[in-house]
């Protein structure tokens, strides 16, 4: 779906949703191509019956965070197995 702006005369700040195949000239396979966007955010706004934003922000910046650090440990265990490997080369040319 895309969103578009109305230009008919007389409801010039009317918003809906267009089918993106609608638009990029394609056959739209329901048939519906245009969706009055208030009546639809109304209807999913009355069946939401909490949205917790701030809980939904917090654990974005969570697995981020998350992300980064399992980033890191990954790096860290590469360093660590590379190291491992020259001091078991050296070790070896040591005991010859």
């Amino acid at each position: 779906m895309t969103m578009k702006m109305s230009r008919v005369k007389g409801n010039e700040n009317g918003r809906y949703l267009v089918c993106a195949n609608y638009v990029r000239g394609h056959r739209c396979i329901d048939g519906n191509r245009h969706f009055r966007y208030e009546p639809l955010e109304a209807a999913i706004l009355d069946h939401v019956k909490e949205l917790n934003l701030a809980e939904t922000l917090q654990a974005s910046r969570f697995d981020e965070a998350h992300r980064v650090l399992e980033e890191t440990i990954a790096g860290l265990t590469l360093q660590l197995e590379e190291l491992r490997k020259k001091g078991a080369t050296a070790g070896a040319g040591r005991r010859r």
